[in-house]
């Protein structure tokens, strides 16, 4: 990891989690300020989101690296792992052709309780909710009530409208053409075509050669 500089978020998003990934980047950056130099990074990403708190967490020490970051979203990208897609420099933010972002509001788990404690946890998940709006506005163009509205479900998008959401800023390709390439052998018609390479000097001394050993054979047998 700390020679190709290369991170794979390919899990749910917990407290454990997030303290390695916070540990691994400030690792590489002050590698970096040790070194005197400022590399990059790549992060490719294929969770479904997870806890709120350690993704914000690894959100918030992603703005404050100078290394350029590139975060690379895989297969599923969902709930808090889009703000962890979204974190990368701008300009190097990619999804796979094949991949899905979705993105929904916070969620929490009011048991039973008294009531001054259920109207306390309502009101620290509409501030968190409101925290989220703000960091998506952060790193997209699109304004909260737009956000909001998105939201409000489980919002699913295509690679081509993650980039038009704004949540990244390209959709990765390969450089190169698939493997289209010819075998790199000659596969041979039905009959005897492929003769026709050998001059025809070649043929008729063969076939002189077969005369004399079947005449040969008869005399024997």
């Amino acid at each position: 990891m700390s020679r190709t500089r290369c991170i794979f978020l390919g899990q749910p998003v917990d407290e454990d989690i997030g303290s390695i990934f916070v540990g691994i980047l400030l690792y590489l950056f002050i590698d970096d300020i040790r070194k005197g130099k400022s590399r990059q990074i790549f992060m490719y990403i294929n969770s479904c989101g997870g806890a709120i708190l350690p993704g914000l967490s690894i959100f918030d020490i992603m703005l404050q690296l100078r290394e350029t970051i590139h975060t690379i979203g895989l297969g599923l990208v969902a709930s808090t792992a889009t703000l962890v897609l979204s974190a990368g420099t701008f300009g190097f933010r990619n999804t796979g052709p094949h991949s899905r972002i979705m993105i929904h509001q916070p969620r929490a788990s009011l048991r039973d309780g008294p009531a001054w404690l259920f109207a306390k946890d309502a009101f620290f998940v509409q501030q968190l909710r409101k925290m989220i709006v703000q960091c998506y506005c952060l790193r997209t163009p699109q304004f909260e009530e737009l956000i909001e509205n998105a939201l409000d479900k489980n919002t699913y998008m295509s690679p081509e409208e993650a980039v038009d959401f704004g949540l990244v800023d390209r959709v990765a390709l390969p450089m190169w053409e698939p493997n289209k390439e010819e075998p790199p052998f000659e596969i041979p018609e039905e009959g005897n075509e492929g003769f026709g390479l050998i001059p025809n000097h070649v043929l008729e001394e063969a076939r002189r050669a077969r005369k004399i050993r079947s005449t040969k054979g008869a005399v024997q047998i």
